[in-house]
């Protein structure tokens, strides 16, 4: 029986260890990504690039909110305003949210988020990145661009992505109720294999 009460302890702490802090929060995530061409202020083409990231609503289920955190984790080469990454769009000290509206219904989700790590026209001028994602029928898709300050505002330094088209889903739950579920069988097997040799 002794054995049997080690293996369970056993199995119980492997699930604690693999599956992490639980988060109680109120909260729903979601992934997005934007693919296309970039360009440079004077309309050169660069190449294609790809924006990915994560948004967290204040809501859980069906209904309307705004998002809490918005956070860039990749951008194309040449984007550098933003610096180190992931990086939270509404953790910037002083952030312009323009539109901050996320609404999920059973027939799926419509977004709309457009801000800025700084107005352009703030003294000293600051290096500024431009994000917007949003699936309005006249909304952008998806938009990113960087706005460097002088002497890298000659157009040369800028660089924007847009297309027409951007996904959001929901962030992939970690398998917590299968690490749980392969605790309690263990525990189980364990059981029954001393009532067989008893």
């Amino acid at each position: 029986m002794l054995r049997t009460m080690k293996l369970g302890a056993l199995s119980v702490a492997m699930l604690a260890a693999t599956a992490g802090p639980i988060d109680a929060s109120p909260m729903q995530a979601f992934d997005f990504s934007f693919t296309g061409p970039i360009h440079n202020g004077y309309g050169d083409y660069l190449g294609q690039g790809t924006v990915t990231g994560e948004v967290v609503l204040d809501f859980t289920g069906y209904g309307t909110g705004a998002a809490t955190n918005v956070y860039i984790d990749s951008l194309p080469p040449g984007f550098t305003s933003l610096g180190a990454l992931p990086y939270d769009l509404l953790a910037t000290v002083n952030p312009d949210v323009i539109y901050n509206t996320f609404t999920i219904t059973p027939q799926g989700i419509s977004y709309d988020f457009q801000a800025y790590t700084n107005l352009y026209f703030r003294s000293p001028y600051q290096p500024t990145f431009w994000f917007d994602i949003d699936n309005e029928p006249t909304g952008n898709g998806g938009y990113a661009a960087d706005d460097l300050p002088p002497p890298l505002d000659n157009y040369y330094g800028n660089r924007l992505l847009a297309t027409d088209t951007a996904t959001l889903g929901p962030v992939p739950e970690p398998a917590t109720l299968t690490l749980l579920g392969t605790g309690f069988l263990a525990f189980g097997f364990g059981c029954w294999r001393k009532r067989q040799a008893a």
